[in-house]
């Protein structure tokens, strides 16, 4: 019987209450957010100022303001995104008590 780990989202999520679903999927926002971001910002800075040319239109503020439209997502839909949690893993319950104990 081959044993596989689950991944480290699932365990924080399935072991704690229905908020704890909350705060994962608000730091995976944060993540989503702060990592294209700033490897774009690094892009930008390195090609604009270290050459000392003029650093024209910061379109990084493009990406910052799309990927912030998830981390705002998430602070305005706590509610929806604990109920859909909550269900997720009444489902996942009810699948494990309907399929008994394990034959073999």
């Amino acid at each position: 019987m081959k044993v596989t780990a689950p991944p480290p989202f699932a365990v924080a999520v399935s072991v704690g209450s229905s908020f704890t679903g909350v705060i994962v999927t608000f730091l995976v926002a944060v993540l989503l957010l702060l990592v294209p971001s700033l490897i774009c910002w690094t892009v930008w800075y390195f090609a604009s100022f270290r050459h000392d040319s003029d650093p024209g239109f910061p379109w990084p503020v493009i990406v910052t303001l799309v990927t912030a439209l998830r981390l705002l997502q998430v602070l305005t839909s706590k509610h929806d995104i604990i109920a859909r949690e909550q269900a997720r893993l009444e489902r996942k319950q009810r699948k494990t008590l309907e399929a008994g104990p394990e034959q073999g």
